[in-house]
């Protein structure tokens, strides 16, 4: 295979594991509470077309420009690992108090190629005082953490904190951290983003990620893509928070139903096209081209002042409450 961009787009099943402080959130049948959706790894399948069975990891040793970029190709000509990993944690009880080595570490320690692990947290659901670890106290001591350890209490020196539905947190490699009890949150483990693309930017470059509709509206099916797609906005402004004053810039682009391979063979159903069709107020679809243009915009010195932001590429879909003039003449039949 020696062309990338007509494999794209590529889908992907989320694979659930059991874990003791897992729950039932997360709707996957099971008898084992479920504590993580991994949505986005190495390890995982392409699902249907060409590309199917072939990993994220086996696409990023042949396709490393293509998924990664030009300075992950430059950094890495071998290929090198798929350095991010996307999941959703149903915490019940307390995780284990961990820490994770930044890359330099992660080399020294495992081997050649390994990389370090700089976690982001968005909360989607908390109870009333759910807490996390995330640091130590302030005025703690090396000495003094040393003998925690070796004690076996270390969480009498960790800082906790509580948190609410909408939080995002940046845990650096080299951080002590847990997630506590009754919460649903995002964990995305950003090694390229965080030390691999921001560290070649400087003033003036832009960061644009692609969400969906569903980030910022609600639905009837899809909860874990809906949660997922709010949680990358909502990290998209923490970034453009982090990073902006070294001038660089990062925003959102959320399209709505495009026709692409994936979605054109949907509009055979007649109710799926007549909800799309007539409830934009635009005389056609979204197509590759829109989302493709809003992109280029956003990277371009026109949008040099836009950070932060979500643009919603969809015709109006979700910012109206459009009616086509046949739904709006269309007779009602109640169901027998």
């Amino acid at each position: 295979m020696t062309d990338f961009s007509g494999h794209t787009p590529l889908r992907f099943t989320p694979a659930f594991k059991e874990r003791v402080w897992g729950g039932k959130t997360l709707g996957q049948p099971s008898t084992a509470p479920i504590g993580e959706a991994w949505i986005l790894h190495e390890d995982q399948p392409v699902e249907g077309g060409p590309l199917a069975g072939v990993t994220l990891a086996e696409l990023t040793r042949q396709y490393p420009r293509e998924l990664l970029g030009a300075a992950w190709r430059q950094q890495h000509p071998q290929g090198g690992r798929f350095p991010l990993l996307v999941k959703l944690l149903d915490c019940q009880d307390w995780l284990s108090v961990q820490v994770h080595p930044n890359d330099e570490q992660a080399r020294r320690m495992v081997g050649p190629g390994e990389l370090g692990k700089t976690e982001a947290w968005h909360v989607l659901q908390a109870d009333e005082g759910a807490e996390l670890i995330s640091g130590t106290r302030e005025g703690t001591t090396q000495d003094e953490l040393e003998k925690a350890i070796l004690a076996g209490n270390v969480s009498d020196l960790t800082e906790k904190r509580q948190v609410k539905a909408g939080e995002t947190l940046m845990v650096p490699a080299g951080t002590l951290h847990a997630l506590g009890p009754v919460m649903l949150a995002t964990f995305g483990a950003i090694t390229a983003l965080d030390r691999r693309a921001i560290v070649h930017m400087g003033e003036g470059c832009g960061i644009v990620n692609v969400t969906s509709t569903y980030a910022v509206i609600g639905g009837r099916r899809g909860g874990a893509y809906s949660a997922a797609k709010g949680g990358l906005d909502a990290l998209t402004k923490h970034i453009a928070c982090d990073y902006g004053p070294q001038g660089i810039r990062a925003n959102c682009v959320a399209p709505g139903v495009t026709m692409t391979d994936m979605v054109r063979h949907r509009f055979e159903d007649e109710m799926f096209k007549r909800v799309n069709v007539e409830t934009t107020p635009f005389p056609r679809l979204g197509e590759v081209e829109d989302v493709a243009s809003t992109i280029a915009f956003l990277c371009s010195p026109g949008a040099a002042f836009i950070n932060g932001q979500t643009i919603v590429v969809d015709g109006g879909w979700t910012s109206t409450k459009y009616l086509s003039p046949r739904a709006l003449t269309t007779t009602w039949v109640e169901a027998e």
